[in-house]
Order: structure tokens, then sequence, then C-alpha cells
């Protein structure tokens, strides 16, 4: 019986690549020229993550409003106590973990949608970065002073009776001005609200940015943790509804029953 080398061993195992392995690389061309699948973050969460900020304020403003309630300038001082309210609030949470107190319970947080996208188009894989100091600083400006400076004006005309002054003649004329900056004042908070709900439709529509400062500011809420399964027990709510159902049910029925 012949021996075999291992050369020989070598060369009959070794088989030649198959012809499709030269497409190979492009294959891999292409695939990288597709796009990526839109990112899906859930609205609910979005505007679930809007009330509970909301909720967090009111619940912290309880205590200071009783704190100060001895206090003679708690009144005049409302404005700046709310401001520095909201001021600390985004303090301790956006500039801390670039994402609100709400935002971290609904397992979301803030990214640079700016910087994400230009990255993405450069062709290179882009890690979700989080906001600059100048996104951090702009939008804790745009949350806190234009409700400080719109109570403000508007306490400060509501006291000197802008509103009761008679209507300018032609809004060019100086003569008055008070009712004029009133009229823009009340026309500022229609054109806002009106925008407010143009964006709420264009987020409805495609959930990117929920509010009009994280459109200007290009800050979109996506998923801190993408493997994240919320532990919610839903065993107080289906209590609160089975008494609230039975009450309701209870009112409708004693008007009916004759007790004599």
């Amino acid at each position: 019986m012949a021996s075999t080398t291992p050369e020989d061993d070598l060369e009959r195992f070794w088989q030649p690549p198959p012809a499709s392995l030269s497409r190979l690389p492009t294959l891999r061309s292409t695939v990288a020229s597709w796009s990526s699948p839109r990112l899906r973050i859930c609205r609910v969460a979005q505007l679930d993550a809007d009330l509970l900020d909301g909720e967090l304020e009111s619940i912290l403003h309880a205590p200071v409003s009783a704190a100060i309630d001895g206090v003679k300038v708690r009144s005049p001082w409302q404005p700046e106590f709310m401001a520095m309210l909201r001021l600390a609030i985004l303090k301790l949470s956006l500039w801390e973990s670039n994402a609100t107190y709400g935002a971290s319970l609904q397992n979301l947080r803030y990214r640079d949608e700016g910087k994400f996208a230009a990255v993405c188009a450069g062709g290179h894989a882009a890690p979700d970065s989080g906001l600059s100091t100048v996104q951090k600083t702009a939008y804790t400006a745009l949350v806190v002073l234009p409700p400080y400076l719109q109570s403000r004006l508007q306490d400060r005309m509501l006291e000197s009776s802008w509103a009761d002054e008679p209507l300018p003649r032609s809004w060019l004329s100086l003569r008055e001005w008070k009712r004029a900056a009133w009229e823009l004042l009340s026309a500022t908070e229609r054109l806002g609200a009106l925008l407010g709900l143009a964006n709420l439709l264009i987020f409805l529509y495609n959930g990117k940015y929920r509010s009009l400062i994280d459109r200007v500011l290009k800050m979109r809420l996506v998923y801190a943790r993408r493997a994240f399964t919320p532990n919610v027990s839903f065993e107080f709510l289906n209590r609160q509804l089975v008494w609230e159902a039975f009450t309701e049910f209870l009112l409708f029925l004693l008007p009916l029953i004759d007790l004599h």
C-alpha cells in the first residue's frame, strides 16, 4: 500500500473557493449603501414623560409654597420661585443624565439629532451622542425664561390696566402704546399656541420632536436602553377602576330604591 505525504492529504482535501465568493465585496458595498430603518420611539411614552415632568413640578411647588406661606413677599415673588424650581429640576436631571425625570421613568433620554444625522450621512456608525453644553443651556433658557417673562409682563399689564386702554387708531401710533403692547402679547401667546398645535400634529405623524423647543434645538428623545421591559403593576389601577364603577352603579341605583 502506497504511503501518502501530508502534502498529498492537504491537496486532496483542499477545494478551490466557489465562484460566488468573488461577489462578496460587491454584496458588502450594496448592504452598506442601504438606508437604515427609521427609528421608532413610542409616542405615548414621550407624551407621558412630559406629563410626569409637569406632575413633578406641581408636587414640588406645593411644599415650596407652603414653606413660604407666612412670608409677605410670597405673592409678588411667585414667578421667581417657579423659575428657580424649574432651574433646579433641570440642573439635577437634564444636565446630569441628558434626560428629565419623566423621560428617565419612561426609559428615554435626549440625543443630539443634528450631530447624529451628520455622522450617519458621512457613512460612519454613529453612536447615540449626548447633548452639547450649548443645547443644554439653550433648553434651560427656553424652558425657564419665557414663562417667567410672560408671567411678569402679564401681571404688570393687568395691574396697570393696560387691557382697558383704548384701541390704537393706528398700530404705528405711539399714543396708545400700552394697549398695543397688550395686544402684541396676546397675539404672541396665540401664535405660540398655534405653532405648538402644528408641532403636535407633526409629532403624532412621525414621532420625532415632541415640542417646539426640541425641534428648534434638534433634541430627540430616544430609548436609553434598547433591551428594556418595564415592570409596571396595574393592580392598584384595576382596583381603582372596580371601585369607581361600583360607586357609579350605587349612585345610579340608590335613587331607584324606595326606602319607605
